[in-house]
């Protein structure tokens, strides 16, 4: 046999032995699971991307509130006073590749400037620099803050002003990872404190009925945000964040009910009797010291007797109020 003869009858073994090896394998794989499943190929879960890993860095920094943001201190002297950070107050940190939680430090409870600590997770391979924005935004579960702002014409209301700041205040600000002052942290929701008359037991506001509680209703809404309410007819307001929350004051009275006899008690107004000559009708003075003492704007004061039935009436003569009415029955 001739060299060649040698090799190519050795070549041919070798073919031979690698396709009986190819049938072999296959064998193998129909006897274990009937047919090859082909879908494994392209499984979705076996060929998902590797979920970027996140690196985790403590963090620690300075906030303050923004003292406009004021709850209401007594219902007596009516002075305000700034609603501090308390306990379960937390921030919730969020930015490109960046989410972390910073929890109040222990002290700063009763403080409108305090420190919250915690942790940073970043996106693999992400580092942060001075220049780094960020978001805080502030929340408290158990007040039930979710630490979102309300929506356009979207309305909630509380019995008290602290009730309704605890569950709808949302405190926000973008800062930057180097901020080295305290960062503020701004309320982008309005309170509107609205008191009613006597026997005023509902209040509508931009169409929406709402109950009285002890003749007065706490509102939150969006900054900037303008509403009618029907205890003062013809008024629309814009509600802000303001110093002091929102008044819409119709009951034209003093605070208290003050007796007068068994049985009997009284309210006080709060300014002189005044007559509208257009529509009519009579009101009080905004203020203890407004009077007119004759006639402006329409308005009239220091009435003569004859306000039953004319209130313009001020003449001298008794000849002029034969027909006297008491006043206080048009005033109701």
């Amino acid at each position: 046999m001739s060299k060649e003869d040698i090799i190519m009858k050795n070549f041919s073994a070798i073919i031979v032995s690698l396709m009986a090896a190819m049938i072999f394998a296959q064998s193998c794989g129909k006897e274990e699971s009937g047919v090859i499943d082909d879908s494994v190929v392209d499984d979705p879960v076996v060929n998902q991307p590797v979920a970027n890993q996140k690196n985790e860095i403590q963090f620690s920094s300075t906030f303050t509130k923004n003292t406009q943001s004021l709850s209401k201190k007594t219902d007596e002297d009516n002075a305000y006073e700034p609603q501090p950070f308390t306990v379960g107050d937390y921030l919730v940190i969020a930015g490109n590749g960046v989410s972390g939680v910073l929890y109040l430090k222990n002290g700063g409870e009763n403080m409108l400037t305090a420190t919250f600590e915690g942790s940073l997770a970043l996106d693999d391979g992400l580092s942060l620099t001075d220049q780094t924005l960020l978001t805080a935004t502030l929340k408290n579960d158990d007040l039930g803050n979710k630490g979102t702002s309300l929506s356009d014409g979207e309305i909630k209301d509380a019995a008290t002003l602290e009730e309704a700041m605890q569950k709808y205040s949302c405190f926000t600000v973008a800062f930057r990872y180097g901020d080295v002052k305290p960062v503020t942290l701004t309320e982008n929701t309005a309170f509107v404190e609205i008191k009613g008359r006597v026997g005023d037991n509902s209040v509508t506001v931009n169409s929406k009925t709402y109950s009285l509680v002890d003749g007065a209703i706490y509102l939150a809404v969006p900054d900037q945000t303008e509403i009618e309410c029907s205890l003062a007819p013809d008024t629309v307001i814009v509600a802000r964040s303001l110093s002091k929350s929102t008044p819409i004051d119709a009951s034209n009275e003093i605070n208290g009910l003050f007796s007068v006899g068994s049985g009997k008690k009284v309210r006080f107004s709060k300014g002189n009797l005044q007559y509208e000559k257009n529509s009519r009708k009579f009101v009080f003075a905004s203020h203890q010291y407004d009077y007119i003492n004759g006639e402006k704007n329409g308005k009239i004061d220091l009435f003569g007797w004859g306000t039953g039935n004319n209130p313009t009436e001020n003449s001298a003569s008794n000849a002029k109020y034969t027909d006297f009415n008491d006043w206080g029955a048009k005033v109701g």
